[in-house]
């Protein structure tokens, strides 16, 4: 049986995503306008939209098909985001060139003095997917050792490829490759801190980095499988409250609030049935020193912050200590585990 292929495009703020199935037809049409976050249901793909509503965009037969459409739909917003980017620093670079004119003339025209400032034009990176919208800035007392945005900004001559997106005719594999190593980077320097991650093990050659949220049903589903990974790799994950908002904002915040060593156990309890996020408010994690928690606060915003920057479509998110997204059906096969990882060694 031919496996079905997906393509994306993002024009005039609508993303449309389309299947190759009898033919090139289109599967659905989302409004970026509502600031949409895709993640995987089993072989669903869905789409939470800013304001809490859950949407179901398409369903197959298998999990591996509809992680090859949220491949697509990522691949389009970061091409999406890539053009902005572009369009943005050369239309800065204009406004430089005529405000450097103007400065030039100004003098003779307007009798300014010698020492009036030059003028200032600001350059300000386009972040997140698949809101576009500008994330805030990071505290300044936990943020990441660099900042997403900066890691990723493109130069005035042309947008630099994002982490995990394949090559266009317009990036080589190197600059790709340049991405990812950056990203590993920033990730390895983030998770050294011990301010950001839920260790699941440790001891082991390669690195597994998750940003996930309990929330999220697709993490429920998968954070067995990344248990079992952490017998093989270390699992460090990342909490983010991209899917459940503020729903799990006070579920990883306690269990962020423990020493590194306590985190895994008050992690794996917010996924026991009957314990954690089912139970909002009592014991879903051990309590801990309003100092540390008010600081696990801001660590977990640092979190939110890298996931917007980075534009990961949707949790759970996966990256390999090469900077390389590490696809679901991957992570299912040992054997295919072993030989995508063996493909790149550690950065």
């Amino acid at each position: 049986m031919t496996a079905i292929t997906f393509n994306a495009t993002v024009k005039n703020n609508q993303l449309t995503a389309f299947s190759t199935w009898q033919g090139r037809r289109a599967l659905f049409v989302v409004n970026l306008h509502n600031r949409p976050s895709f993640y995987l249901n089993n072989a669903a793909l869905m789409a939470r939209m800013q304001y809490g509503e859950e949407i179901l965009l398409w369903s197959g037969l298998a999990s591996d098909e509809a992680e090859r459409l949220l491949n697509a739909v990522t691949h389009a917003l970061k091409q999406a985001a890539r053009r902005q980017t572009a369009l943005k620093s050369a239309l800065t670079l204009v406004a430089a060139a005529v405000m450097a004119t103007g400065l030039y003339a100004g003098p003779r025209a307007m009798n300014a003095p010698d020492d009036a400032p030059a003028p200032f034009v600001q350059r300000q990176a386009f972040a997140h997917n698949p809101a576009m919208m500008q994330a805030p800035a990071m505290p300044d007392l936990t943020r990441l050792p660099q900042t997403p945005r900066q890691a990723m900004m493109p130069s005035p001559q042309a947008a630099a490829p994002q982490a995990g997106a394949p090559a266009t005719s317009h990036e080589t594999a190197d600059q790709v490759q340049a991405a990812e190593s950056q990203l590993a980077a920033n990730l390895q320097k983030a998770a050294s801190r011990s301010l950001f991650t839920v260790p699941l093990s440790s001891g082991h050659a390669r690195t597994l980095y998750v940003f996930a949220d309990p929330s999220c049903p697709n993490c429920q589903n998968l954070e067995p499988l990344f248990e079992a990974l952490s017998t093989q790799y270390n699992v460090l994950v990342f909490p983010t409250t991209a899917f459940g908002g503020d729903k799990s904002a006070p579920l990883i915040k306690p269990v962020l609030c423990l020493p590194p060593e306590q985190r895994k156990a008050a992690w794996q309890k917010l996924f026991s049935v009957g314990d954690g996020m089912l139970h909002l408010g009592k014991d879903s994690a051990p309590a801990a020193a309003p100092t540390d928690c008010d600081l696990a606060g801001k660590a977990l915003g640092v979190n939110d912050v890298a996931f917007k920057s980075y534009r990961f479509p949707g949790t759970p998110w996966v990256i390999a200590d090469d900077g390389r997204h590490v696809p679901q059906a991957v992570m299912r096969n040992p054997d295919d585990m072993v030989k995508f990882m063996s493909e790149h060694p550690e950065k």
